[in-house]
């Protein structure tokens, strides 16, 4: 591994480095098999049934995200991603549609209004939706 204390650089001074054209710059923590390097890459993986909550970039049509990846325990399947958006008010503004939260939900390959979701589950009237 390049940098530890197995290396054959590890002694050399800068100079003598850059003489077998070793980057000055490299961190290290990388492996040279066969005249090729490899890397390790740590992966992570974002816990399942965890709400996660974003603040999104100047660049993002949005404001806020909340995600939750939805696992049951025992059964092989891949987690179902649920996610909801806060649309930034200056985006929509021409529609006067700031501030729409919109919902992602699996197996419906569009964003929904929040509010047709309430609706849709007999959650909220129409009365109270219009008030």
């Amino acid at each position: 591994m390049v940098r530890s204390k197995y290396c054959s650089l590890k002694d050399k001074n800068t100079s003598k480095r850059i003489d077998v054209k070793e980057c000055k710059f490299a961190q290290g923590s990388y492996f040279i098999i066969g005249l090729g390097e490899k890397v390790i890459v740590a992966q992570e993986r974002m816990t399942t049934n965890f709400v996660y909550v974003f603040d999104k970039n100047e660049q993002s049509r949005y404001s806020w995200q909340a995600e939750i990846r939805s696992s049951l325990d025992g059964l092989n399947r891949p987690p179902s991603q649920f996610s909801v958006k806060i649309c930034k008010k200056n985006v929509l503004a021409k529609n006067n549609l700031g501030g729409l939260i919109t919902a992602r939900i699996p197996y419906i390959k569009i964003d929904v209004p929040f509010v047709i979701l309430f609706r849709a589950f007999d959650i909220i009237s129409d009365k109270d939706i219009m008030d």
